[in-house]
C-alpha cells in the first residue's frame, strides 16, 4: 500500500544515528532521537501504519460502501456496539465532543469530531487530524501502563468516533484559560481531586510509581503533552494513572517522522507547506519540526503556555516550565523537546510529584524529594529517564520489604 514505502524508509532511517543536519530552519530538521530503533519503535511503526491504512481505506471505499478492515484487537466497529443513551460530559475542546456510554456492563468513553470546518479537506472536518493522532496514540501503545484501552472506532460519514475505557476521574482542576488569567486570577492554586489526595496520603510510593510509569509509556514513544493540565490525567479506583487526552508527536522521533511523511503530507499539505508556518509550528502539531538557530533564549519558540508557563497567570502557583519548553538557546541552536522535558514537568508541577512528596513521610518523602531534585536538572541530558525513576522506587521498596522481613525474624 502507499504508506508502506515511507514506512520502510523510516524503519531503516531509525536504525542509524544522526549526523550533521545543517543550520537553516527551512532545510534542516532537528537531529533524530539518539540511539538505534528499538523493538518498541518497530511495533509502534507497524501499528501506526495499520491505523493509517484504516483511515485511507475508509476514504477510498466510502463511495463504494464497502466494509473497511479493522485492527484485530478492536471489538467495537460500529455505533450499535455501544449501548445508549450517551451522556455528554463537560469538555472545553473545540475539536471533540466526549460522551459516557456502556458496552454491556463496561463503562466507556466515546469521542467524536465536532461539525465540519470551513475550508477543510474533503472527507475531513475540524479535529480530523487530532483524532487520527489520538487513535495512533492509543493503538500504538496498546497495553502500556497509563494508556487507556482502545475498544475500537468507526466512521459516521466523514466523522470518526472512537471508544476507550473509562479511566476514572481527573487528578484535579487547572490551570485557567488565558481569558480567566486576564481577569486577574494570576497563578491560582492547584485544585487536587479528593481521591488523588487520599491515595497520595495512604500509598505515596505506589502512586508516584504509577504516575512515572504512565509518563514513561508515551514519552518513550515520542509523544509530548503540551496542553499540560491536571484534567488531562485521570486515576482509576486501583491507583493507576492515565493520560486520557492525546498528546502531540515529536517530529524527530521515528513515529513522528512516519506520521509527517504519510497522513500529514496527503491530507494536511506537504512538508514545504508546513515549513511556511515557520516557528509557529512548535505551538501547533509539529513539535521539533526544525533545528532552530539562535543567538539567545528569546530567539527560541516556546510550547503552549499551560506547558511552558511562559506567560504569567497561566500555570498554577509553584509551577515551572522546563528550560527547553520555555525556549533555551545552547551552542547556537534551540534545545529540542524530548522525553526529558516531561521528566522536568513531573517534578515541577504542584499537582504531580511535589504534591505526593508533601503527603509522604520519613524515608519515602526523602526519596521522592531526591527524585524531584534529579529530575529538575537544568540540562536535559543530566535528568534521569522515567524508567530510571521507576527503578529507583522499586529498589527502595524492595529494600524496605527486606528490612521488614529481617525485623520479623529478630
Amino acid at each position: 500500500m502507499r504508506w508502506l514505502a515511507p514506512l520502510l524508509l523510516l524503519v531503516a532511517a531509525a536504525s542509524g544515528t544522526s549526523g550533521d543536519q545543517g543550520t537553516t530552519r527551512q532545510t534542516s530538521p532537528p537531529p533524530p532521537r539518539t540511539g538505534n530503533a528499538t523493538a518498541r519503535d518497530r511495533t509502534l511503526l507497524r501499528r501506526a501504519a495499520a491505523i493509517d491504512a484504516w483511515f485511507v481505506a475508509h476514504h477510498r471505499q466510502a463511495r463504494k460502501k464497502e466494509k473497511v478492515p479493522t485492527p484485530k484487537a478492536w471489538t467495537v466497529t460500529r455505533k450499535e456496539d455501544v449501548r445508549g443513551p450517551w451522556r455528554e460530559i463537560g469538555n472545553e475542546s473545540r475539536m471533540k465532543r466526549v460522551f459516557r456510554a456502556r458496552i454491556g456492563d463496561i463503562p466507556v468513553i466515546v469521542k467524536r469530531q465536532h461539525g465540519a470546518q470551513s475550508g477543510a479537506f474533503k472527507g475531513d472536518d475540524n479535529g480530523g487530524n487530532t483524532l487520527y493522532r489520538e487513535i495512533i496514540y492509543l493503538e500504538g501503545s496498546r497495553g502500556e501502563p497509563g494508556i487507556p484501552k482502545l475498544y475500537g472506532a468507526w466512521f459516521d460519514g466523514p466523522h470518526v468516533l472512537y471508544v476507550t475505557q473509562d479511566c476514572g476521574a481527573p487528578l484535579g482542576d487547572g490551570p485557567p484559560t488565558r481569558v480567566t488569567a486576564r481577569r486577574g486570577e494570576v497563578h491560582p492554586p492547584a485544585v487536587i481531586a479528593t481521591a488523588f489526595a487520599r491515595r497520595a496520603a495512604t500509598d505515596p510510593l505506589g502512586l508516584a510509581r504509577a504516575l512515572l510509569a504512565c509518563f514513561g509509556s508515551w514519552t518513550a514513544a515520542g509523544w509530548l503533552q503540551d496542553d499540560f493540565r491536571a484534567q488531562q490525567f485521570t486515576m482509576d479506583g486501583t491507583g493507576r494513572v492515565y493520560l486520557v487526552d492525546g498528546p502531540q508527536l515529536l517530529a524527530n522521533w521515528p513515529l513522528g517522522r512516519q506520521v509527517l511523511q504519510t497522513w500529514s503530507s496527503r491530507h494536511r499539505g506537504t512538508n514545504a507547506d508546513s515549513a511556511a508556518r515557520g516557528r509557529e509550528s512548535v505551538r501547533g502539531r509539529d513539535l521539533n519540526l526544525y533545528r532552530e538557530p539562535c543567538g539567545r533564549d528569546a530567539d527560541c519558540p516556546f510550547t503552549r503556555e499551560s506547558h511552558s508557563c511562559h506567560t504569567a497567570g497561566i500555570c498554577e502557583r509553584g509551577s515551572r516550565g522546563a528550560p527547553e519548553s520555555r525556549g533555551k538557546c545552547r551552542h547556537g541552536f534551540c534545545l529540542p523537546l524530548s522525553d526529558k522535558t516531561h521528566v522536568w514537568d513531573v517534578a515541577n508541577r504542584p499537582w504531580l510529584l511535589p504534591f505526593i512528596a508533601e503527603k509522604a513521610t520519613g524515608a519515602e518523602r526523602d526519596l521522592l524529594r531526591s527524585l524531584m531534585g534529579a529530575a529538575s536538572a537544568e540540562r536535559p541530558e543530566d535528568r534521569p529517564s522515567f524508567q530510571e525513576l521507576v527503578r529507583r522506587i522499586d529498589v527502595f521498596a524492595k529494600q524496605a520489604r527486606s528490612r521488614r522481613r529481617r525485623q520479623l525474624l529478630v
